[in-house]
């Protein structure tokens, strides 16, 4: 009977430990691609203690993703997960919080060449070069919209393409800081993802994300002054020059 126990035991040791990462990700996988509408997951290998798979969201290019998944924190019914994605274009790293409808992403950092932001860029007008390096981004969430984001985001400087229908305008601008946090959107009542890019600690283009998807870019004068581009004599640094929205999420 003792010896019975023990080789049970062990079993359900063993299927804990080495149980297939795709036994549990293809019972939650029609879950996650409801709630992230445009994702898509395939090529789970692994544990669900240590793994990894590949996805895809909408036109963004494939990424691979690297999981090792805590065990204590399971005790108090909280799921800590440290992760890496990388792929073409993109390097990340960062851990992920979850319990019940609450989910959280910390200490997000890595770059992200131009080339994988000009998927979202291109459709509101502008092509950028060189990378975004990312540091200590936030993202908190209850499953159905984003409540929370902040972080920082530097731009070395480069060259920039604005398309406005038939017009085409390039320029050069020098290193940019961005800081993301959160807005309240008091018409929908719904917080909004914001994104406030200076120069020298002074505001030249701001972007709202909303919970819609709907993007708002709003472009200051200070952009024109230091891009070398002609403004009406009255402009002032702190105008705004132009505004676009457009769908993207």
């Amino acid at each position: 009977m003792l010896y019975g126990l023990a080789a049970l035991m062990s079993f359900i040791c063993f299927v804990a430990v080495f149980a297939p990462a795709n036994i549990l990700l293809k019972s939650t996988k029609s879950q996650i691609i409801a709630a992230v509408p445009g994702l898509s997951i395939s090529h789970i290998n692994g544990t669900i203690w240590r793994g990894t798979t590949t996805f895809q969201y909408r036109d963004f290019p494939v990424s691979n993703l690297q999981w090792q998944l805590s065990v204590l924190p399971l005790l108090t019914q909280q799921m800590k997960v440290s992760v890496d994605i990388f792929g073409t274009n993109h390097t990340l790293t960062g851990n992920i919080t979850a319990e019940k409808n609450h989910l959280l992403l910390q200490n997000i950092k890595g770059t992200i060449d131009s080339e994988y932001i000009n998927v979202v860029s291109v459709p509101l007008g502008l092509t950028l070069t060189n990378q975004l390096i990312l540091t200590d981004i936030s993202v908190a969430s209850d499953l159905k919209q984003i409540n929370h984001i902040a972080g920082l985001i530097h731009w070395a400087g480069g060259s920039i393409t604005a398309r406005n229908g038939a017009d085409i305008q390039r320029f050069t601008l020098p290193a940019l800081q961005g800081t993301l946090s959160t807005l309240d959107d008091v018409t929908n009542n719904t917080p909004v993802s914001h994104l406030s890019v200076t120069h020298e600690n002074k505001p030249i283009v701001n972007i709202d994300l909303a919970q819609s998807g709907w993007a708002k870019v709003t472009v200051l004068g200070r952009l024109f002054e230091l891009a070398a581009i002609a403004t009406p004599a009255d402009t002032r640094a702190d105008d705004t020059v132009l505004e676009l929205e457009e769908k993207i999420l």
